[in-house]
């Protein structure tokens, strides 16, 4: 009974820790607004800005004490779209465009 107890408390835990590694913002965009989340532990970027199409690819993160950066890319009309999305004290995603251009939403939880 006491193993049984000890391995309940063991998942408990386990999912808590994974519930805790997914990140989630609403943002702003020119077309309105839309959701962004990133699960750290399946390492999954969805984001459904009407203006991209998905799948998203990531290419970096970085998650620490001060939140999650993640860069990214997805198919563009000629090309890939960088966009790099940060999700802690402050909240944003950032579009670069090949024309050196770059759109900064703002997200909040």
């Amino acid at each position: 009974m006491k193993i049984w107890a000890v391995f309940l408390a063991t998942i408990m835990i386990s999912s808590a820790s994974a519930q805790a590694q997914e990140f989630r913002m609403t943002c702003r965009g020119e077309k309105g607004v839309y959701l962004v989340v990133y699960d750290a532990v399946r390492n999954v970027l969805t984001n459904n800005n009407p203006q991209f199409a998905p799948p998203w690819k990531i290419k970096r993160t970085q998650v620490d004490e001060d939140g999650a950066l993640i860069w990214s890319s997805v198919q563009a009309h000629f090309g890939e779209r960088d966009a790099l999305a940060f999700f802690g004290r402050e909240k944003w995603v950032r579009y670069f465009y090949g024309n050196g251009s770059v759109v900064e939403d703002s997200c909040r939880n």
